[in-house]
């Protein structure tokens, strides 16, 4: 038995959507409860009042200098930005139609219909499902890091197995868009992979020679979406933008609370995207695995008739129904246990090993639908990598924004402490929750789950008190924040 998310696993193996609808009730209840408890906090403090002497103003409009709109429209710009172009969505599945509705039906019926037709709009819209990732890339950047760490490792793992069965010319582009559910064969069922081992299985028991990757680049190349000119302007913004703050740090000129922000939100966006680097962007609809691309093996680059659908050996409707009777059906023999402990499951995966090197395996076996449920040579190792990148990010950033404004005092002075307790609570939250895969090695009870929901809920709530802290900034800012870098703008062209 494997390690790798045992917890999550347990509890959520069979329903997924159940842990993404818990997720989802845990952001709203921090929503209602952040404002609560910062109204009465706030208020047990005493207000500041500025007099004109004291150099502290409440809004400047920025015609002179620049202004409290021009700080918060370029950081709002390039945390959007960065954010929407970091986000890479998988393929996304074709939903059912819904069944004619009865012009007799009642009122629920109909109320239901709407129900669903919301709720597909929700799930399958490219708008909502990237706006989804966004939500949660702001809220908790550490968990776009856990996604991103986990389908490179698997890219990386799928990588391998083709190139251990001959496919040479298999490279990390096409791996990620195997995992993305992006292949569709042309048969008479018109198979669809929905992930990375689905189609793993498929080349290890089905085609009957090799895959020619030329056509497939091709039609990868041809449908994604990548808007160059959005990507660029995105990076010149975030580079002048972390310029002009170092800037200011090394002339000693304060910096508001949310231009440090912005640059936690650029440093996550790096990793993110150097993960997910050769990963297609902004494809909508599968490729077609056609005859025509299967290269008979022992051929020279010839290629088969594609007047005939693909016929694989075993079928292809084999390898989606019944993927782990061909190669999990091991995972249970104590002989590999007692030879390599918990690893025993990797121990064939390894590419020092003489015997034919088994495809990598989803971390929940039984579930379909979770954005980290990749494919991996070894979960526990993988698992444990993304657990630890993931905390590392969130632990970083709350560590920037307590190094940088240890000392603020932002309207009332209990601000100062809800500051330091947030960004504590963002720098110990993730490195505990980044520990559990370990402490689930020993005990995956419900008391585990408990304590990381409620360590959850409280980074979120910490989270929310961070941003509302940040907006309650602009109302007391020192006059060095409008002042502008003195070489800046005087040898580069900018914009406000």
């Amino acid at each position: 038995m494997h390690y790798a998310a045992r917890l999550i696993g347990r509890f959520f193996e069979h329903d997924l959507k159940r842990l993404s609808k818990c997720l989802f009730v845990l952001g709203v209840v921090t929503s209602i409860v952040t404002p609560l408890y910062l109204y009465f906090t706030l208020h047990l403090g005493q207000s500041i009042d500025s007099s004109p002497t004291d150099g502290f103003k409440a809004f400047v409009p920025g015609p002179k200098t620049r202004g409290t709109l021009n700080i918060i429209w370029v950081c709002a710009s390039t945390i959007f930005t960065s954010v929407y172009l970091s986000v890479h969505v998988d393929v996304p599945d074709k939903p059912q139609k819904l069944k004619q509705l009865d012009k007799n039906a009642g009122f629920r019926k109909r109320i239901r219909r709407w129900v669903k037709i919301a709720q597909r709009f929700l799930t399958y819209h490219p708008a909502c499902r990237r706006a989804r990732w966004m939500l949660f890339n702001i809220i908790a950047p550490g968990l776009l890091v856990l996604t991103a760490v986990m389908e490179v490792i698997s890219a990386n793992d799928a990588v391998k197995y083709m190139h251990s069965r001959g496919q040479e010319d298999w490279n990390m582009k096409l791996a990620f868009f195997a995992d993305m559910g992006g292949f569709q064969l042309e048969d008479e069922q018109n198979t669809v992979f929905p992930d990375g081992e689905s189609f793993l299985v498929w080349v290890s028991e089905g085609p009957s020679g090799m895959l020619n990757t030329g056509p497939l680049l091709d039609e990868i190349n041809d449908r994604r979406n990548a808007n160059v000119v959005l990507k660029v302007f995105t990076c010149l913004q975030a580079v002048w933008l972390a310029i002009e703050t170092i800037a200011r740090l090394a002339e000693k000129k304060p910096v508001s609370e949310l231009e440090i922000t912005t640059c936690t939100y650029i440093l996550c966006t790096i990793v993110t995207y150097a993960c997910w680097l050769h990963k297609p962007y902004g494809i909508e609809e599968r490729v077609v695995i056609r005859n025509a691309y299967i290269t008979p093996r022992g051929g020279c680059g010839g290629h088969s008739d594609d007047s005939q659908p693909i016929d694989s050996t075993p079928p292809p409707r084999r390898a989606l129904e019944e993927p782990r009777q061909s190669y999990l059906s091991s995972k249970s023999e104590p002989t590999q246990a007692s030879e390599s402990g918990p690893d025993a499951l990797d121990k064939d995966y390894s590419l020092a090993t003489s015997e034919p090197m088994r495809p990598p395996r989803k971390i929940f076996d039984n579930a379909r639908e979770t954005p980290f449920n990749r494919s991996f040579l070894k979960r526990d190792r993988a698992w444990m990598i993304a657990c630890l990148a993931s905390a590392f990010v969130d632990s970083g950033v709350g560590l920037i924004h307590g190094i940088a404004f240890w000392n603020t005092t932002i309207i009332f002075s209990t601000s100062l402490w809800l500051w330091r307790a947030s960004c504590i609570v963002q720098v110990a939250v993730p490195i505990i929750l980044g520990l559990c895969p370990l402490i689930e090695r020993f005990y995956d009870g419900a008391i585990l789950l408990c304590a990381m929901f409620f360590l959850a809920s409280v980074f979120c709530v910490a989270r929310a008190t961070l941003f509302v802290l940040i907006w309650m900034s602009f109302w007391h800012l020192p006059d060095g924040i409008f002042s502008d870098v003195d070489w800046s703008w005087s040898y580069f062209p900018h914009w406000h």
